[in-house]
């Protein structure tokens, strides 16, 4: 649903149905894309969750929001940003800094982290 009103405001691609329902079915798991800019144009309920941004103060925004500020620092968002463009997709699996300026290990455990509701 929150999908739907980000992309009736002009905020969020449009999806189709089964893919809309992946993503707001995913609680657990942060589903975040990005423009070629590094800018996110979705964010999903599970990101909203993990990360502690709703999805309105999330898109639109760079993707440095979720660096650390050694991350930004030493290049990574250039980095991932490049694998990215070259493998279509990439796995951040590093610390992202959580609404607060907390950072959070991200790394996926196949189990959801302690203190998540």
């Amino acid at each position: 649903m929150f999908l739907q009103r980000l992309f009736r405001r002009g905020v969020a691609p449009p999806y189709d149905a089964d893919a809309r329902l992946i993503l707001e079915g995913a609680r657990h798991l942060a589903i975040v894309t990005l423009d070629r800019n590094g800018i996110i144009t979705s964010w999903n309920v599970g990101a909203e969750r993990l990360l502690g941004h709703a999805a309105g103060d999330a898109v639109r925004r760079s993707q440095q929001m979720l660096f650390t500020v050694e991350d930004i620092a030493s290049g990574a968002p250039a980095v991932e940003m490049q694998q990215s463009r070259v493998e279509g997709r990439a796995a951040f699996e590093r610390w992202h800094v959580r609404r607060g300026q907390r950072a959070v290990d991200a790394a996926p455990r196949g189990r959801v982290p302690a203190g998540v509701p």
